[in-house]
């Protein structure tokens, strides 16, 4: 009787998460991809202040999340976090009607540099919204 109690309630947390799971990170703010022949990245802006960018290629995936703020019409993201995705993502992007053009550093040099993220999904009447 344990073993069949454990099983059910773990299988019914399993299926609360999966159903619920993303609205205990935060509501999604805006969501934008960049579409490329052999890879894709996107990012996720969530009504929190938090991100996540997700990076696939051919033969491998990886996310990062962190932290942004919202100034005006620029979008700073954690830059400790960019960091480990190699300089092939921004820390600033330009917010611009479907648009999220990054603030390329002249530093970097990258070919693999991601420069403009295309807004598939974003929540009306969230973008007046200053996190500081």
């Amino acid at each position: 009787m344990p073993t069949l109690t454990i099983t059910l309630l773990t299988l019914g947390v399993l299926i609360i998460g999966r159903v619920f799971g993303q609205d205990f990170k935060g509501s999604k703010w805006i969501y934008a991809k960049n579409n490329q022949t052999f890879s894709s990245t996107t990012l996720t802006l969530r009504t929190n202040a938090t991100f996540r960018v997700d990076i696939s290629g051919a033969d491998v995936g990886c996310y990062f999340s962190g932290h942004y703020q919202k100034r005006g019409d620029t979008i700073l993201l954690d830059k400790n976090v960019i960091e480990q995705t190699h300089s092939t993502f921004a820390t600033q992007f330009f917010l611009l009607d479907g648009l999220l053009i990054a603030i390329v550093d002249t530093g970097i040099k990258n070919d693999d540099k991601v420069d403009t993220l295309y807004i598939a999904n974003r929540l009306s009447g969230v973008q007046q919204l200053e996190w500081q």
